[in-house]
Parts: structure tokens; C-alpha cells; sequence
């Protein structure tokens, strides 16, 4: 099978290229690809480079590791890329890089990229010593169009293995891929890199509650709801903070009703969705996706996971028994999303929801056009939204 390359891989290549590049940040979820990619335009390109990882690192001194290694590739000559993969898991690690950055002369700074599988660490490192030093390269898990062109996989297929190019690989052997992806993928966010992000007092509970979301795809639900559903103690304000975690652990998506008002919005309860749906097979078994109302949820779930790769915000719309599955806005657009998914249901939340929003369109997604959508998003729903 030819190298499959993804979009990103372009655009930090063509970013690497420039005289004097701001720090590249290539942000997204474990085993999707980032660090193949990077290595990927190193080998491509005529760069120096020098490539490290955190994901093991024990130093006593952390911030004497990252400096041996700036030092080594200063000495590479200019232009030489750094790449420092797995960066959160050093203590105080932006407040190095800056130190770095700000006192190497720009004729002598390496071209860094540094790569990361938490936003919540990520994130805070960059706002709080980095900003206007740096550019975000988000990296999603892989949708449908991807699993089709690298492996050949039906929307069918994907539905249960997909998200990961590894678990879609091994589709052919069912019970391989699910092992991967339970040993491999949910174990070490679950009980690893999350235990590493903040304390976690009820890790069971943290467990369950991914595992809710997993089996109730799409559903808006409170959180005052969500823990009386557990088999645990607990708080809303634990159960809202482990939903965080989650999401910066780019594992789930809290989407927010949409309304003008501020307050309403994030006072709302929110709907949960899953960004890679093979998930669900590995929790409920892949027989249990022959339910088409579970295959129903699943296809919403996957337009939902599409939409949040694409647009900074997307939310839900609902009033009484109107509603609609998702919100986003677009080229200061606001257009309602009604995903046709098979399961039986009403829509008339359209009529509802425009009246509600002066000049807001609707755009219908089904299994007849959504592979078409997933091709261009913003430009298929400015076109087709009325």
C-alpha cells in the first residue's frame, strides 16, 4: 500500500520552509499519525533535523535535557528542525522553550515543531509563556475519507473500526484490533496520560463515565443525570471537570446549546459525542451497530466528529420537542444541521429554529450525501444550507 499522507503534512512542510517559522505546535489524540507526519516532511524536505521524545523521560533535570538538545541542534547549522515529541509530559516545559527561544539569536535558532497528545497541558503552556510565538497544526482522528483512500474501508467498516489507522488496518482480524485498541490506545490515555494531567481522585469513576458516553452516542444530558447513572459518588462539579479531561484528552466533544445568550449556553446541559467511533464496538460489541438505532446515533456521532474537526464552535439546538443536531457558524452564517440518519424521528425543528434565528439556514446531511460533505464542509454547507 502507498504511503497515505495527511493534510496537515503539507501545510507544517510548507510552514518549515519559511525563513524563520514561529514554533509549530502539532496538537491532536495519541495514534493518529503526528509524529509519522512530521517524520514524514523531515524526509521529504532537505532539512537538518533532530528529533526527540518525552514520552519516556525520566531526567532529574528536565530543563538540562531540553537544553542539551537545543545546543545540539543549534550545532547542526541554521534551519536545523527540532522536533520534541510528547512535550507535556516535562515539567515547566514552556517556560524553557521561551527561555530558549527568546535568548537564541533568530539567525540561530533551530526551526522547532513540538508535538502533543494533550490540549489541556498544550494549551496552558502556550497561552500562559508562548503566545505570539507559536502556531497551532490540529490533527484529528481519521474520518471516513481518509479510511476509504488509505485502506480501502467502507463507510460500513468504518463505523466500527474507525478513527484509528491501526485498528482500521487490522479489521480483517476483529478481535486483534480490538485488543489494539483496548490495550494500546484506551488504557494509556485512560489509566496514564490523564492520571498525568491533574489529580484524579475516583479513577473508576472517570472510567465509567467514558464509557456512559460511549454507549449513549449523541445524547444531551445533565450532569446531575450523567451521575445518577454511575456506579459511584460523586459531585456535578466532578463529573463536569472529568468531562474536561476527557475532551482535552481529545477523546469526547461537550457540545452547548446554542442561543444568544451567553449564560444560557453555558448553563445548558451538554451533548456528548465520541470522536472515534470504534469505541463503541470495543464497549458494546460490533453486532450491537446491526441496531439501527444505534447505527442511527453512530452516523450522527460521525457528522458531529466531522464538524468539530472542522469548526472552532459547534454546538446543538433544542426547544421543547424541537431540535436540531448541530449548530455551527460559518462565514458569519449561522446554519442548523439535520443529520438524516435512518432512525425515525421528527424534524420539525427547521421551520422552528429559523424563525427563532433571523436569516439562519438548515443543511440536511444523509447517508446519500454525506461523502460529498466530508469533502469540503464549510463549502458544501454555504452552498446547500437554505
Amino acid at each position: 500500500m502507498a504511503t497515505y499522507v495527511r493534510a496537515f503534512v503539507s501545510e507544517l512542510s510548507s510552514r518549515l520552509r519559511e525563513e524563520n517559522p514561529l514554533i509549530q505546535a502539532v496538537l491532536g489524540p495519541r495514534q493518529v499519525g503526528k509524529t509519522t507526519g512530521v517524520r514524514y516532511v523531515l524526509t521529504q524536505g532537505d532539512f537538518q533535523s533532530h528529533y526527540i521524545s518525552a514520552d519516556d523521560l525520566t531526567p532529574l533535570d528536565a530543563k538540562q535535557w531540553l537544553e542539551e538538545h537545543w545546543g545540539k541542534a543549534k550545532r547542526q547549522g541554521p534551519g536545523t528542525v527540532l522536533v520534541i515529541d510528547e512535550i507535556q509530559k516535562i515539567d515547566q516545559w514552556s517556560d524553557s522553550i521561551k527561555r530558549l527561544w527568546d535568548t537564541t539569536p533568530i539567525h540561530e535558532r533551530p526551526k522547532l515543531v513540538i508535538l502533543g497528545s494533550s490540549s489541556w497541558q498544550l494549551h496552558n503552556g502556550l497561552r500562559e509563556s508562548l503566545a505570539g510565538r507559536f502556531e497551532l497544526i490540529r490533527v484529528s482522528h481519521w474520518d471516513a475519507l481518509e479510511a476509504a483512500a488509505a485502506f480501502n474501508a467502507t463507510f460500513e467498516e468504518y463505523l466500527v473500526y474507525g478513527g484509528y489507522p491501526k485498528v482500521l488496518e487490522m479489521r480483517d482480524h476483529p478481535e486483534r484490533a480490538m485488543n489494539y485498541l483496548h490495550d494500546s490506545i484506551y488504557t494509556p490515555v485512560i489509566g496514564k496520560d490523564l492520571l498525568q494531567l491533574k489529580e484524579i481522585k475516583k479513577p473508576a469513576l472517570l472510567r465509567q463515565l467514558f464509557e456512559l458516553v460511549i454507549l449513549h452516542p449523541v445524547q444531551e444530558i445533565s450532569y446531575r443525570k450523567l451521575l445518577g447513572q454511575l456506579q459511584d459518588t460523586g459531585n456535578t462539579e466532578t463529573a463536569k471537570h472529568y468531562i474536561q479531561l476527557l475532551e482535552a484528552a481529545f477523546l469526547i466533544r461537550s457540545l452547548e446549546k446554542y442561543s444568544g445568550n451567553m449564560l444560557v449556553r453555558k448553563s445548558s446541559s451538554p451533548k456528548l459525542i465520541a470522536l472515534a467511533p470504534c469505541f463503541y464496538a470495543l464497549f458494546a460489541g460490533s453486532s450491537s451497530i446491526d441496531n439501527p438505532i444505534v447505527r442511527g446515533r453512530l452516523f450522527e456521532q460521525i457528522v458531529g466528529q466531522v464538524l468539530t474537526s472542522h469548526f472552532s464552535d459547534v454546538y446543538y439546538w433544542r426547544e421543547d420537542n424541537k431540535e436540531i443536531d448541530f449548530v455551527v457558524l460559518c462565514d458569519n452564517v449561522v446554519i442548523g444541521i439535520e443529520v438524516k440518519s435512518g432512525r425515525l424521528r421528527s424534524f420539525s425543528g427547521r421551520d422552528a429554529f429559523r424563525k427563532k434565528f433571523n436569516n439562519a439556514r438548515v443543511c440536511v446531511i444523509s447517508q446519500e450525501n454525506i461523502m460529498e460533505w466530508m469533502q469540503a464542509p464549510k463549502a458544501f454547507l454555504l452552498k446547500s444550507a437554505v
